[in-house]
């Protein structure tokens, strides 16, 4: 799983984010009454009263909406929160007319921007479908392709790039609608279309759903007991070892389950083969952090070497933003402390799928000298108008490392690590060797369809403050290596690690 982002997945977790409010509850209780709408996100979201009585006791309550131009949903409902509680899960500003929707612990970058309506959307006015926990529920796949569809025509970030027409392939698969008997069905004729569209943000999982979307849906995932449907663009490094073993086992596909136990163990294998080819060459003792996600040494002719395989799960908490980044604030630190007098610094994210942001913003924070602009977001859908928001960072930490850095790349490197590849780009003294990243660069925007069926999407645009987009493409590189053969791997050689070397 990749970055997830929803609206409300703050709501349950956030801690430490003050919004703007005064002495005068009252007055700080009606600035988050109301309606408010993240129109790049299809979002609405009412904000009332859930229970009334002395105003310091007040509850309030949150209604999340999900809509496309015909149809709309309750997608998320919860009450019972306090007025310290609601000032914790929005960050309020600009008039009080506008206020962020925040991920735990986000503090480096933007999060979702509502602005105050004073409706909901007609769609949500007019169309209000009932969800399947609801007792008025009644499975409806055509309904459910609609908002599918819908969904992904109004919000998908870039079907111009992927050459994809998306009206055809709505044509080809309600035609096939008839063949859908069950929400076991959908989700595989959900999974079929977006496989048209390869690309590793955009997922469909069939699992079931509660009043409380966010809570449900990260004890699911959180279970890794549910099938999440993906479709990457670029093949992963373990995938071409799995291919690798099948071509020269000359195995016919499908695979038999016999044939997937040896090809992942032959992965594996290999896997070990390519990291004792890195440590072979470490000079002093290799140091690993957070599961062997971090881990850091120095190489020949004192140069610094630091792998970082993963941008989350540093800790047992599942997609705990706070927790990932305060392990990582303290093994960057160590890190950079012990590398300090090294003549350069390589940091590997090849097989690093991605992760948050944010945990990247905080390694890079130890390699600037001043406040750096990164990179640019917004929602994707241009007739939205959303305004691209700016992402600066200032150097953090008690030691910024400023000589010169090499970051390995490869096409793995996805989604927020490659988001780390981006920024470090705008860094003076930084290199980029391998091969282009996997261009894949949205949070994934999590909805659902009326039946127990999740889904996942690209909608954002990632920019680099020249206005470059790299969606698809992956971040360039500067001198090109591709990822060691086995008979490389055989012959303990690393090409890519050892053309970053040949720079000093």
């Amino acid at each position: 799983m990749k970055r997830v982002k929803n609206g409300l997945l703050a709501c349950l977790y956030t801690v430490g984010v003050v919004a703007c409010g005064g002495a005068n509850n009252e007055k700080v209780y009606d600035d988050y009454i109301g309606v408010w709408q993240a129109d790049g996100y299809n979002y609405a979201l009412h904000i009332g009263v859930s229970k009334s009585s002395a105003n310091q006791n007040k509850e309030y309550s949150l209604k999340q909406y999900s809509y496309t131009q015909d149809h709309c949903l309750l997608q998320r409902e919860v009450a019972g929160y306090s007025l310290s509680e609601l000032q914790q899960i929005v960050k309020l500003g600009h008039g009080q007319v506008v206020f962020e929707f925040i991920e735990p612990g986000q503090s480096l970058s933007p999060g979702i921007r509502y602005t105050k309506q004073e409706t909901l959307p007609a769609a949500c006015r007019h169309n209000l479908s009932a969800v399947a926990h609801q007792k008025n529920y009644r499975f409806d796949a055509e309904r459910d392709f609609d908002i599918f569809w819908q969904t992904f025509s109004e919000l998908y970030v870039s079907f111009d790039e992927a050459n994809i027409d998306w009206q055809e392939i709505e044509l080809e698969f309600r035609s096939r609608l008839q063949l859908v008997q069950n929400e076991n069905d959908l989700a595989v004729h959900f999974a079929q279309m977006i496989e048209r569209i390869q690309d590793g943000h955009n997922i469909v999982v069939k699992t079931e759903l509660t009043a409380d979307f966010d809570a449900s849906m990260r004890a699911n995932l959180a279970s890794g007991e549910v099938d999440v449907y993906s479709y990457p663009l670029k093949p992963t490094y373990a995938d071409l070892l799995i291919e690798e073993y099948v071509q020269q086992n000359n195995i016919a596909l499908p695979l038999s389950n016999t044939d997937k136990q040896n090809a992942y163990a032959y992965a594996e294998t290999q896997l070990d083969l390519y990291y004792a080819n890195i440590f072979n060459l470490a000079t002093t003792e290799v140091h690993a952090r957070s599961n062997d996600h971090f881990i850091w040494t120095t190489l020949e002719n004192n140069i610094g070497y630091i792998l970082i395989n993963q941008m989350d799960g540093y800790t047992s908490e599942f997609l705990d933003l706070a927790a990932d980044k305060s392990a990582a604030q303290t093994q960057i630190d160590e890190a950079v402390a012990e590398l300090q007098d090294t003549q350069a610094i390589i940091i590997d994210v090849r097989l690093n799928e991605g992760g948050f942001d944010e945990v990247g913003l905080v390694y890079i924070s130890r390699f600037l000298s001043e406040y750096t602009a990164l990179y640019s977001k917004r929602a994707a859908p241009i007739q939205k108008r959303e305004i691209p928001l700016d992402v600066w960072l200032r150097p953090d930490g008690e030691i910024q490392y400023l000589k010169p850095v090499v970051v390995l790349t490869s096409a793995t490197t996805f989604s927020g690590a490659e988001v780390f590849a981006l920024a470090m780009r705008e860094r003076a003294n930084t290199t980029i060797v391998g091969e282009r990243s996997g261009g894949g660069f949205s949070d994934i925007l999590l909805k659902r369809v009326s039946s127990n069926i999740a889904f996942g999407l690209s909608n954002e645009v990632y920019t680099s403050p020249r206005g470059e987009w790299f969606e698809r493409l992956g971040v360039p590189v500067h001198h090109e290596v591709s990822m060691p053969t086995k008979a490389q791997r055989e012959n303990g050689l690393d090409p890519m690690l050892q053309r970053a070397l040949e720079l000093f």
